[in-house]
């Protein structure tokens, strides 16, 4: 089930799948909706630079750095 976040409430959009950090090249986990309305997939699991596991989409830390 994806989820619809909003970029303009940074507070929801602090995900791992918005991060760079987040392994994810393809940016196949989120898709742009409209001009700052996103939509992602939170079970997407991918590798975490940061802390060298695999973290899911939905997870948040205080190393998060915005790639969009």
């Amino acid at each position: 089930m994806k989820t619809i976040v909003d970029e303009k409430h940074s507070a929801s959009i602090k995900r791992c799948a918005f991060c760079k950090n987040w392994y994810d090249p393809t940016n196949f986990a989120i898709n742009l909706l409209h001009t700052s309305i996103w939509e992602y997939d939170p079970m997407v699991s991918n590798m975490c630079r940061t802390k060298g596991t695999k973290t899911i989409a939905q997870y948040t830390c205080s190393k998060f750095v915005s790639k969009i």
